[in-house]
């Protein structure tokens, strides 16, 4: 997951393949774009490293409008529109 609290980015996954040349099978990360159905992903590619196959799944940059600072401040979303409840002393 990236920016977005609930969908994720991609699914990175350790498989083991076999070189389209052939030879030992060798494990590697294979990188997918997310979609809830798995027919509806797209091949990113395959890497040597978990590092690798991360730095691939990008950020999505934050719309400015979308940044709320201070106190109101909850993660990097406006809250919802309406009226917040109190807090009551205890």
């Amino acid at each position: 997951m990236r920016n977005d609290p609930v969908i994720p980015k991609a699914v990175i996954r350790l498989v083991v393949v076999t070189p389209p040349s052939g030879g030992d099978q060798v494990q590697a990360y294979r990188v997918v774009t997310w979609a809830e159905e798995s027919r509806d992903r797209k091949l990113v590619g395959y890497y040597e490293s978990l590092q690798d196959a991360n730095s691939v799944v990008l950020f999505d940059v934050p719309d400015p409008e979308s940044i709320v600072k201070g106190l109101d401040a909850f993660g990097m979303y406006k809250a919802a529109p309406g009226p917040r409840p109190r807090r009551t002393q205890v």
